[in-house]
């Protein structure tokens, strides 16, 4: 595909104009799922929606289950006007239109998806940064479009000069990443920063803990901190696009490699992927 596609309300569209008194736009009152399409099929698209169904829950949507049928009607009409072979997928979904205050009106939900092509992946690794004072506090285990803490994470990761942020987990801690779940490997076992904390457990988050279980590793969520990533073995990042991406430096030093189960879990990705 050449250019992005749109899907608002039932409809594709040139451009999903939204009404100036969306909540989404006025609060950051929405929810959203991204989704790797990838040969024509969108990966995991089934997880992506059940994870919008326990926030539009937890957060009081109406009609979770109706939402998520729309979202799953807008990737299935999108991809059928243009089946790309490498793209992203974007469900939105707010809570309609409602201005004058932060508590929700009894207003009709709105739902709407972007279908834009990728740049090719990134394999070399990233560069990152981390900001201890940058983290996403109470909400981070909902995808919402209240995302100003990672906006901000990331203008100032790229006026740096690097590719990617980490943000803090409020207790000393970092906790993920601008786009992403944070992974290293210490002392031969696999960690990840518990969901407890403040980040957004990802789908491939999920996926890469069981590919862990499978390959019977020894595995532990516990809180991690830049020095121990800077003895870690190997530091790798996963996210829905990127796939599984090897942290190359945090704040200008070197952190582990990519070593051999960076590199399983980057080819097992990319065989999920069809890519």
């Amino acid at each position: 595909m050449k250019r992005p596609r749109y899907w608002l309300d039932g409809e594709i569209v040139e451009n999903a104009v939204v009404p100036a008194d969306d909540r989404g736009l006025l609060y950051g009152d929405g929810l959203f799922e991204t989704i790797l399409v990838a040969r024509g099929r969108p990966l995991w698209l089934s997880a992506h929606l059940a994870r919008f169904r326990r926030s539009a829950r937890a957060l009081g949507f109406p009609g979770p289950e109706q939402l998520a049928q729309a979202g799953a009607r807008a990737a299935r009409d999108l991809l059928k006007a243009d089946s790309a072979d490498r793209a992203a997928l974007r469900i939105t979904w707010t809570r309609g239109s409602g201005a004058g205050g932060f508590a929700p009106p009894a207003s009709t939900a709105r739902v709407f998806a972007r279908l834009a092509p990728l740049p090719a992946k990134r394999s070399a690794g990233v560069r990152a940064i981390h900001y201890p004072d940058l983290h996403a506090g109470s909400m981070a285990a909902h995808k919402t479009c209240s995302s100003m803490v990672y906006v901000e994470a990331a203008r100032r990761a790229r006026a740096a000069g690097a590719d990617e942020a980490l943000l803090a987990d409020g207790q000393g801690g970092i906790a993920e990443a601008t786009a992403a779940n944070l992974f290293a490997v210490i002392d031969g076992v696999l960690v990840t920063p518990p969901a407890r904390l403040p980040l957004l457990p990802g789908i491939t988050r999920a996926w890469a803990i069981r590919q862990a279980a499978a390959m019977r590793l020894r595995f532990r969520e516990r809180a991690l901190r830049a020095e121990d990533l800077r003895h870690a073995e190997e530091v790798f990042l996963t996210g829905s696009l990127a796939g599984v991406v090897p942290l190359r430096t945090l704040d200008g030093r070197r952190v582990g490699k990519a070593g051999t189960l960076t590199k399983k879990l980057a080819s097992a990705f990319a065989r999920e992927a069809a890519l």
